[in-house]
């Protein structure tokens, strides 16, 4: 038999045998089974200065000024 655990008021079951920091995709089975499948972490978000230079060397422009935008679209 397996030890039951039990879960807490946010929501957390611990589970030894996972490693922290770990992504587990959760997948109702139906009845009372859940199959947990380890899935690739996310990629990681950008940094401030990466999202400056992709900025910096995207074709895309902006032909106005953020005040003309303004009185355009209101």
């Amino acid at each position: 038999m397996m030890n039951a655990v039990k879960v807490d008021e946010t929501h957390r079951v611990r589970l030894p045998m996972l490693a922290p920091g770990d992504y587990y995709v959760p997948e109702a089975l139906g009845g009372n089974a859940i199959l947990l499948q380890k899935v690739p972490p996310p990629p990681r978000q950008m940094s401030q200065a990466e999202v400056l230079a992709a900025l910096d060397e995207s074709p895309i422009r902006f032909t106005k000024g953020w005040d003309d935008l303004k009185t355009e679209v209101r």
